[in-house]
C-alpha cells in the first residue's frame, strides 16, 4: 500500500531513560513479589523465565523497536490517512481506534490496520521531536478542528497546504506531499 502524497506529520517515538527504567523496575518487582510471597522456591524458578521472556518482548518492541509488532514510525499524509512503519520495515495504513490520551506528558492511542494488526502509540514527553508531538496532540484532540486549534493556516486534515513546508516533517524545504526517500 502506498500513499500518493507524503507525510505531513511523522513521529518516530523513542524510549526515554525513565521508560526504560520503568520496564526494568516493573519486571524486577514481579520477581521480588514472587520471592516474598512465601511461595516455594521452585515457583521462582518457574516464574523467572516467564518474566525474562516478558521483559525481552517488551524491550524489543518498545526500546529496540524490532520485529513486526514494534512501532517504528507513525505518519499522517496530507490526505489525512494514517500510516505505521513497523520494526520489520513494512508500512501499513491504519486508523486510530479506542481510547485516546493526549496530554502534556504522554500521548497514547490505539491504531488498527486493515488486515487487523494492532499497534499502540505511546509517546512520553521527550520521546519524540517536540514540534511533531505538539502537532500529533492537536490531531488527537477530542473533536477539535485545525482552525479551532489556533492555526488557521493548516487544512482540516491537520497538514499545511502543498506549497507550505513550515513544520512539515518531510524535510526542510520540501513541501508536504513528498515522501522522504530512504
Amino acid at each position: 500500500m502506498s500513499s500518493e502524497s507524503g507525510p505531513c506529520l511523522r513521529i518516530e517515538p523513542r524510549a526515554t531513560a525513565p521508560e526504560r527504567s520503568c520496564h526494568l523496575l516493573a519486571h524486577g518487582l514481579a520477581l521480588v513479589a514472587i520471592g516474598l510471597s512465601g511461595a516455594p522456591a521452585w515457583s521462582l524458578l518457574l516464574a523467572a523465565p516467564a518474566v525474562g521472556w516478558s521483559l525481552l518482548r517488551v524491550w524489543r518492541r518498545r526500546v529496540a523497536r524490532q520485529g513486526g509488532a514494534a512501532l517504528v514510525a507513525v505518519s499522517v499524509d496530507a490526505g489525512g490517512r494514517w500510516w505505521v512503519e513497523n520494526g520489520a520495515g513494512r508500512r501499513h495504513e491504519v486508523i486510530p481506534t479506542g481510547p485516546r490520551l493526549s496530554g502534556r506528558w504522554l500521548v497514547y492511542t490505539r491504531l488498527r490496520g486493515r488486515a487487523g494488526e494492532r499497534y499502540t502509540l505511546l509517546v512520553p514527553a521527550g520521546g519524540a521531536e517536540e514540534e511533531a508531538l505538539r502537532r500529533l496532540r492537536r490531531r488527537l484532540g477530542a473533536g477539535r478542528s485545525a482552525g479551532a486549534a489556533g492555526e488557521p493556516s493548516e487544512t482540516a486534515a491537520g497538514c499545511r497546504p502543498a506549497g507550505d513546508s513550515r513544520g512539515c516533517s518531510a524535510g526542510r524545504g520540501s513541501p508536504c506531499g513528498t515522501w522522504p526517500s530512504g
